[in-house]
């Protein structure tokens, strides 16, 4: 396997009511957040009230133990905080720790308990070379099939059809087991683990995106473990 690129989006619930939204809302405030990270966009969402219940950022740099990473989106809500970054998981959890660092000056509090997650969930985005053809993950029957009557009826005289595998996609249901998920209202939404050719490369060149709702790590073993199956 080789890594090509990988992204990671993180959700980390908390406690109603401590992130500041007001406080951080503020206009100094916000102007001294955007620069930290150096933000390109920051917007202030506020409902019908004039109650402030979101703060928006767009394309943003942290300086990481890792080097310099692209913050894609970063939002505040009233008890989440969600990113996509360019990077893995680890880049992640030292983000968040950065931004319990600033909300905690800005709240004025020294709790160690200040925003300290009742839940956290990722989604690992990746980008990399195995060593297999697409159609090895599939039943070769369905594969026969494919190539024979999907071909063959989606033949047109005017151009000649070509086929190529899209996106094998599973879905992730969970079931709470927790009794403090649902005291806490918190609920776990349906995930995915996808696999398909990544686009804007040629199918033979064996480059594939990947999707997964577990942590960077995790995610490269696993799609190790499938091109140990997978591969000659």
């Amino acid at each position: 396997m080789e890594m090509i690129n990988n992204k990671i989006t993180q959700i980390y619930l908390v406690h109603f009511k401590q992130i500041p939204l007001i406080a951080l809302g503020n206009k100094e405030k916000i102007e001294k957040f955007k620069q930290l990270f150096k933000f390109n966009n920051v917007e202030v969402l506020q409902n019908q009230n004039g109650e402030i219940i979101a703060i928006r950022c767009n394309n943003g740099i942290y300086e990481s133990l890792s080097g310099q990473l692209v913050i894609d989106n970063l939002q505040f809500e009233d008890r989440k905080i969600q990113f996509l970054i360019q990077g893995s998981s680890d880049d992640g959890y030292e983000l968040f720790e950065e931004l319990i660092m600033f909300l905690k000056e800005l709240s004025r509090t020294k709790s160690d308990d200040f925003m300290q997650p009742i839940i956290k969930s990722e989604v690992s985005e990746i980008i990399a070379k195995l060593n297999f053809p697409m159609t090895r993950i599939l039943n070769q029957k369905y594969v026969a099939f494919i190539n024979s009557v999907v071909t063959e009826s989606a033949s047109s005289e005017m151009a000649i059809p070509h086929i190529s595998t899209g996106t094998v996609n599973t879905i992730v249901d969970y079931v709470p087991e927790d009794s403090s998920l649902s005291d806490f209202r918190v609920f776990y939404s349906r995930k995915e683990f996808t696999i398909s050719p990544e686009r804007g490369y040629p199918i033979n060149d064996q480059i594939y995106y990947s999707k997964a709702p577990f942590d960077t790590k995790s995610h490269i073993k696993a799609l190790e473990e499938l091109e140990k199956i997978f591969s000659d």
